[in-house]
């Protein structure tokens, strides 16, 4: 049931940018990806895309692989993506530059 919820979700969210598909090179999974305009996330854009499990498998049904590519600058910044279309009672996933790597953090806010 998860996965039908994300997937209406993220069809949803192509009314706000450019939808198409991304294959990691390394790994050959499949992303479905949706291109942000600077307009929308900053100078820099975002794109981000999501993986989910085949119907047919089972023991992965709530999980799923997500693709986050946000232009970070290494003196500042952070970029974060809301699993439902609000901040509150959702998951959320927050990513920012320090020094020469990338954190990143899964919240819940209440």
């Amino acid at each position: 049931m998860l996965s039908l919820l994300w997937l209406v979700a993220l069809l949803g969210a192509t009314v706000y940018g450019q939808a198409g598909t991304y294959t990691d090179a390394k790994t050959g999974i499949k992303f479905w990806e949706i291109d942000v305009s600077a307009a929308q996330a900053g100078a820099n854009g975002l794109k981000m895309g999501f993986a989910l499990p085949a119907t047919t498998q089972s023991g992965y049904q709530d999980e799923y692989i997500g693709h986050i590519v946000s232009g970070l600058s290494a003196t500042g910044g952070w970029a974060g993506l809301s699993h439902t279309s609000g901040m509150t009672r959702s998951l959320l996933l927050a990513f920012w530059p320090n020094s020469a790597s990338v954190l990143g953090s899964f919240r819940y806010a209440t």
